[in-house]
């Protein structure tokens, strides 16, 4: 048995949500390309339909109420649930057309997209790429959900049953000052060589700072009071 129609409408709640970001009805009917009296009156009409108050404003402020607040978490699931939909046709289609939200860690990204980027772009010019840089953890939680469709990541990482193509291999390289025993050393250093080292690293949540910690134990390496 079919649903009932709903009594708003995809457009409507894109306009919450507009107004929401910028908390403001002239700006948002700016990011949405409508007058402001039209984009009010859609908003009048949303909050009419579903019997709640989503924003209260006067002239000088434009504030989310309590119950807007959860309803605009809810639709902005569905605006992002929408956007995929559209961006599945597109590929459907044509694959290499719509949105690839693609998730890279931060000890890649400042070196790897600034030379890719560009290339993709020019390869494929009907794809837009959405890049999000966070933490291994939470890019690993937004394949799960969907909210990504690929991610750069590092494989020391739990990344469970996820399909993966190792694209790069990266060597451990060590730096240290000049004056350092270390420093000063020709050739190659082994991890024996850190033993009594105190060593900087990343913040927690970064892989690289796992796999530093895994390099420099085997050599019984201090971790240093800075980050």
């Amino acid at each position: 048995m079919a649903s009932p129609p709903h009594p708003f409408s995809l457009r409507q709640l894109q306009y919450a949500l507009a107004v929401a970001d910028a908390l403001s009805f002239r700006r948002a009917a700016e990011e949405c390309h409508v007058s402001q009296p039209s984009l009010s009156a859609q908003i009048a009409e949303l909050e009419d339909k579903l019997g709640i108050r989503i924003f209260e404003r006067d002239r000088r402020r434009v504030l989310v109420t309590v119950a807007g607040r959860d309803l605009l978490e809810r639709a902005r699931r569905v605006a992002l649930e929408a956007d995929d939909l559209l961006a599945a046709a597109r590929r459907a289609g044509d694959p290499l057309v719509g949105t690839l939200r693609i998730g890279v860690i931060p000890t890649i990204s400042p070196y790897l997209l600034p030379a890719v980027a560009p290339r993709l772009r020019t390869r494929f010019p009907r794809l837009t790429m959405a890049w999000v840089e966070e933490k291994t953890d939470v890019l690993l939680e937004r394949l799960e959900t969907g909210a990504i469709e690929a991610a750069l990541l590092a494989l020391e990482a739990d990344i469970g049953d996820v399909e993966y193509e190792v694209i790069a291999r990266d060597p451990f390289l060590l730096v240290a000052p000049r004056k350092h025993p270390l420093g000063r050393a020709r050739g190659a250093a082994g991890p024996a060589d850190l033993r009594g080292a105190e060593i900087l690293l990343l913040d927690e949540g970064h892989c690289f700072r796992n796999q530093a910690l895994e390099v420099c134990g085997k050599a019984r390496a201090r971790e240093g009071e800075f980050r």
